[in-house]
């Protein structure tokens, strides 16, 4: 694959600014294209048009007067030159980068006598750009008035194969292109909409050899664990709105409550009585004295932090390695050779310092430098490791911060209300400064919570007070405001989904967390007995694909071809509404594509152990940190108390 015929020298004019070749290339023959065409780069660190010195050609060609990007292939016996027939492009502003008007003569396709001429595409694709083009023609996107339908007519791939230039294993190509057999509409109205939509998911692990499989399944309809996109595809949904959907897509519960609202109308300013009611049940489910409503998960860690600014006179904040607190300036760093660096161009970090994961000497790093620090912000459980579940580490935090006057932040959007009822605070037994939450409280709407302590929460309101006497607000207070804060939309939905916990009592994700385990058990027996480099770990109904190398990639591709919904950041949720028929659909599904993988001979079987792929639940003891561990409570319900050293567990034992 990728093999061309080189192009005979076409007759436009060098370029009148072409600067000397770098060390170690060559110049293009007088008349060659400017610039090279951007699908032949040799090097992608070189501008164009230069490219290597050329090979000596193997034999069966002859030399030719220039060099060419690619190696020549072995010339067949009986190989006889095709001229592809030319093929105007139906629209200019998806048409390929070379002039479809060129004369078919300029190239020519070697193919074995006797066999089928090639597709038009397929032909283009062998033989590569037209030489006679002087520059290749800029892409650009259709004009207001060619796109003013939004009906995917207005773009539809012209065919499911990937381009023959693309290097890749058979068995990647056809996966590939299953999945776009299976997806068109989806495709073309992702490319309808790119160029008045910026979306960074429409480009989400964009590589060259996959383009023409690089987009979003677009959904039409979303009901209980099932998702329909608008190709009529059917999918057992593990993505769960990255966390948010715990009861399942469009419960009733949730519907009711938002079609009561619906009909009384939705206007702001003014409050909003079911607030009031949602702050109550919050309360009562976390164990937090009082609690605010933000839109997002990012706004209520940004008003988490300015809170423990304001508690502490400190600025400092600490974050862990593998953690994701939102996209703000504040959380978006990481560690770069024992320092923070901002995570990507234009994020600004002046205050946070990020530290291992349950590691002894970050504690140790937060004993040092605690004058200087507002706030240690954690997630109980990270979502880009479920198989840790540092319990010891976070009493080792409660105590540090405590005796130094740091406020302690659970950030449990993803944990909370999934976990357990009350959040990781009560599942482990440890009470946070403060926490934020938000997913799977609002039943599929836009959300996100501070909650904590009443000394901290004052900064938003200055505190309690009454009517009928002297009381006010006496605390110091911070700036805090937004317009769709308390949305009456949200908030009814919010209510119905926290009205339907209640009803429901601990047991409700008591159970969806050990049919989450449950499946992760299964799959990983079988996962290990077949040698696949492949685990899955889970913390309650979150769960996580591990595994080694670049070859499973390619399996979330997979998935999706045998009707299960995920995504590329591989966290994936279990919900309420997955039946035990989905779960076997998952299973199998699991199955078929890692022995598809097998059975190609992309993929060999490699008997790893299981501490290749994750690791134990924690690494430090009571003894190591200086505390007393006072227990937790299992998937069951059950409180398990532990003063001695924490038990050494193997992934997926339970935890008792």
């Amino acid at each position: 694959p990728g093999y061309r015929v080189p192009p005979a020298p076409a007759t436009a004019p060098p370029h009148p600014s072409h600067p000397p070749p770098p060390p170690g290339c060559v110049a293009p023959p007088p008349g060659y294209p400017y610039p090279f065409p951007p699908p032949y780069y040799p090097y992608h660190q070189y501008p164009a048009p230069y490219f290597p010195p050329p090979p000596p050609p193997p034999y069966g060609y002859p030399p030719y007067p220039y060099p060419s990007p690619y190696p020549y292939p072995p010339l067949p016996s009986n190989a006889q030159p095709q001229v592809p027939p030319s093929q105007p492009a139906s629209n200019p502003a998806h048409a390929p980068a070379t002039a479809a008007s060129a004369p078919s003569s300029a190239v020519a396709t070697v193919i074995p006598a006797g066999s089928a001429a090639p597709s038009t595409v397929a032909a283009e694709n062998l033989a590569g750009p037209s030489p006679s083009v002087t520059t290749p023609q800029k892409e650009t996107p259709p004009s207001k008035e060619e796109n003013s339908s939004n009906s995917v007519a207005s773009f539809m791939p012209q065919t499911s194969q990937i381009s023959d230039k693309a290097h890749m294993h058979p068995h990647v190509r056809e996966t590939l292109e299953t999945y776009i057999k299976r997806t068109p509409k989806s495709k073309a109205a992702i490319q309808n909409n790119r160029q008045y939509w910026s979306d960074n998911r429409n480009s989400a692990g964009f590589k060259l050899p996959w383009k023409e499989a690089c987009y979003q399944i677009c959904l039409e309809e979303a009901k209980g664990g099932i998702l329909w996109d608008i190709d009529g595809n059917k999918y057992v949904d593990i993505a769960g709105s990255f966390g948010v959907n715990f009861l399942g897509h469009s419960h009733p519960a949730v519907i009711n409550e938002v079609n009561r609202q619906l009909a009384k109308g939705f206007a702001l300013g003014a409050q909003n009585e079911l607030a009031g009611e949602v702050a109550k049940l919050i309360c009562e489910f976390t164990g937090n004295d009082r609690c605010a409503f933000m839109n997002s998960g990012t706004e209520a860690i940004l008003m988490a932090i300015r809170l423990a600014r304001l508690a502490t006179d400190k600025k400092g904040v600490v974050t862990f390695s593998d953690s994701y607190h939102g996209w703000s300036d504040a959380t978006m760093v990481r560690m770069s050779r024992d320092k923070t660096v901002p995570l990507a161009p234009g994020i600004l970090n002046e205050y946070t310092v990020q530290l291992t994961h349950d590691c002894m000497e970050s504690l140790e790093w937060i004993r040092r430098n605690a004058s200087t620090i507002a706030a240690v912000l954690i997630e109980p459980i990270q979502s880009r490791r479920a198989d840790l579940h540092p319990r010891i580490f976070l009493k080792a935090l409660r105590k540090i911060t405590e005796e130094h006057n740091i406020v302690l932040v659970f950030d449990e959007v993803v944990t909370g209300f999934r976990l357990h009822q009350g959040g990781a605070q009560q599942y482990w037994n440890i009470r946070a400064d403060l926490a934020t939450y938000g997913k799977a409280c609002a039943g599929g709407f836009p959300v996100g919570i501070v909650a904590g302590k009443a000394k901290f929460m004052d900064g938003i309101d200055g505190g309690y007070w009454t009517y009928g006497n002297q009381s006010m607000p006496k605390a110091t207070v911070t700036f805090f405001a937004g317009t769709f804060c308390k949305h009456p939309i949200t908030m009814a939905a919010c209510y119905g989904a926290l009205k339907y916990m209640k009803e429901q009592g601990k047991q409700l994700q008591a159970h969806c967390n050990l049919k989450t385990e449950r499946m992760c058990t299964t799959l990983n027996d079988w996962l290990r007995s077949v040698g696949a480099p492949l685990r899955l770990a889970c913390g309650g109904s979150l769960f996580k694909f591990h595994f080694k190398g670049s070859a499973m990639e390619i399996l979330w591709t997979h998935l999706l071809n045998r009707g299960v919904y995920t995504w590329e950041g591989r966290t994936c949720y279990m919900c309420v509404q997955h039946t035990e028929e989905d779960i076997r659909h998952i299973i199998s599904a699991v199955k078929e594509s890692v022995q598809a993988m097998f059975d190609s001979g992309y993929m060999q079987p490699t008997f790893q152990p299981d501490h290749d792929f994750i690791q134990p639940h924690e690494t430090l003891t009571p003894e190591q940190v200086g505390i007393f561990d006072d227990g937790f409570v299992d998937n069951k319900c059950t409180r398990h108390v532990q003063p001695s050293a924490a038990k050494s567990a193997r992934p997926f034992d339970p935890p008792v």
